[in-house]
């Protein structure tokens, strides 16, 4: 909910701001990239996997306040985009349960591995590429 308010006071400020006209049929703002993501996505797993598995409490690690920023950005963006697509597919009435960092690691993986291969993509929405990578890792995991 809290993510969801902030987006829409950044969305609004954003398109305040702007003195462009309606998008053209076919156009729609993007306000975080598939390659801004993916630039921001590249230091989640130095911070947050450094030995290859998940940080355990009292674990150490040498990072870059940057890398912690581009870390933080990234995770909070795709938990936004991965909460409202499970609002949407299954509704607000629910008992909430918390889920896994694990989970993220292969999100991340997918999401970069996809913007890496569709370079032609870059600058379309980090959430319909975020979609797209999640539909490559549901058809990987079902195999």
């Amino acid at each position: 909910m809290f993510i969801r308010i902030l987006v829409t006071i950044l969305v609004s400020i954003t398109l305040l701001g702007q003195t462009r006209n309606e998008p053209k049929k076919g156009e729609r703002p993007v306000f975080m990239s598939a390659e801004r993501l993916a630039s921001m996505c590249q230091d989640w797993a130095a911070v947050r996997f450094p030995n290859g598995h998940p940080l355990a409490e009292g674990d150490t690690v040498t990072v870059s306040h940057e890398q912690i920023i581009h870390a933080v950005g990234c995770e909070m963006y795709i938990q936004g985009v991965m909460d409202e697509g499970l609002e949407t597919t299954l509704g607000s009435h629910y008992h909430p349960v918390q889920s896994e960092i694990g989970g993220m690691k292969a999100s991340i993986d997918t999401f970069l591995k996809y913007v890496k291969d569709h370079p032609e993509q870059h600058d379309f929405a980090a959430s319909t590429i975020l979609d797209e990578s999640e539909k490559v890792l549901s058809k990987a995991q079902s195999k």
